[in-house]
């Protein structure tokens, strides 16, 4: 009997986390100079050189890490012999309570800063793709009196997301933000991931 060969390409999906309210921050990916993170408690109320603070967001906030598999399958009946990832993406998305010009342009997918009297502009629609590092930090008070705080790192992300206003409603306000994660080597976990997630207790 022939041996037959098949193979599938599956789409592997970590539930997506709902994270509930966190604050944004952003950062300039890769050129010289670039801010950093250091991977300690991150300063909310006055953020490093180089972080752009978006604002609070609400409990709708969600991320999630998707994974394409390759599998190949023979025999008659058509076991697994091999399987590779071929597709790594994670996304977060979010809906920011606080909308300002830096928020808009970031919604927008680009900013190009340009310093004018009195100000400052920024373009949008350039045809540069704008890479970001992103941190969604989340502060709570624990019942024993301490302050922990969680942290979800993006280190390469790309907004994917537009602003469209509508209405004058206060809810109307909410300015729906996405931000699509490109996969990055970790030295820790050995491999590429598109995030990680600290806890600080302390």
């Amino acid at each position: 009997m022939p041996t037959t060969r098949s193979y599938t390409q599956d789409i592997q999906s970590q539930n997506a986390v709902r994270i509930g309210s966190v604050r944004l921050f952003v950062a300039p990916f890769g050129p010289t100079g670039a801010p950093v993170w250091n991977e300690t408690r991150f300063n909310t109320a006055t953020p490093p050189t180089g972080w752009t603070d978006l604002g609070a967001c609400n409990e709708n906030t969600v991320v999630e890490a998707t994974k394409e598999i390759f599998s190949l399958k023979t025999g008659v009946l058509k076991t697994i012999k091999f399987q590779a990832v071929i597709g790594l993406e994670g996304s977060i998305s979010a809906e920011l309570l606080e909308v300002n010009a830096a928020s808009i342009v970031e919604a927008l997918g680009a900013q190009d800063e340009h310093t004018i009297t009195g100000g400052k502009k920024m373009s949008v629609g350039t045809s540069t793709i704008r890479l970001r590092q992103l941190l969604a930090v989340h502060d709570s008070i624990a019942g024993d009196g301490t302050f922990p705080q969680v942290v979800f790192f993006f280190p390469k992300v790309m907004a994917t997301d537009v602003f469209r206003p509508s209405g004058t409603d206060r809810e109307s306000q909410k300015l729906p933000i996405k931000f699509t994660a490109y996969g990055v080597s970790d030295s820790d976990a050995n491999d590429i991931i598109v995030f990680n997630v600290y806890e600080f207790l302390t």
